[in-house]
């Protein structure tokens, strides 16, 4: 039964993706925001529930995106799944986990680029957690990166930052822009 599940919903999530041929990608989020999802929600009655789509970085290291509702989505002649709720997921390759988790979120399946919008969410293994309002994340060239302010805390301290980004796979996080950082004493 469960098989059963599992491909009938890879099936409804591939039917629903039938995406064209694009060349370049531009993304401009301020379309997604807010006001301009809730009228997607309003304009599409096709979507599919629960979905989760599996793909591999330029390492061939798994990564996983869920969503709890997907629509398909048109912009200047671009088409995008426009998720509710969703999460992704990715292990660096020195064993660092990444979740993000965000309410809205843009995935180009052709590109593997997410941008995730509206009280975004990313944890570590190593016991930090970050909020912002947007990130956008390339899965396929480990890269995740925002430019909206950032707070985070964990167990050496606490961060605030005008944005941040990931290097080197992953395995770095830096902050940029006007930061203020207080360390914890042992």
């Amino acid at each position: 039964m469960l098989l059963t599940c599992v491909i009938f919903t890879i099936f409804l999530f591939v039917h629903l993706l039938s995406f064209k041929e694009e060349k370049d990608f531009s993304f401009d989020a301020s379309y997604f925001h807010q006001d301009g999802y809730k009228q997607i929600l309003k304009n599409h009655t096709q979507f599919a529930l629960d979905i989760t789509y599996e793909g591999v970085n330029k390492n061939n290291d798994p990564f996983i995106i869920r969503a709890a509702k997907a629509f398909r989505v048109e912009k200047d002649k671009k088409e995008y799944l426009s998720l509710k709720n969703p999460w992704y997921i990715f292990k660096t390759e020195k064993g660092e986990e990444y979740e993000i988790s965000s309410e809205n979120g843009f995935f180009d399946i052709k590109k593997n680029i997410l941008e995730m919008t509206e009280n975004v969410r990313l944890k570590r293994s190593d016991g930090f957690e970050f909020t912002t309002l947007s990130a956008y994340i390339d899965c396929k060239n480990i890269m995740i990166k925002g430019n909206e302010k950032v707070t985070g805390h964990g167990p050496q301290g606490r961060i605030q930052a005008d944005g941040f980004y990931t290097a080197e796979k992953g395995n770095r996080l830096f902050f940029i822009g006007q930061s203020c950082i207080d360390v914890y004493s042992s």
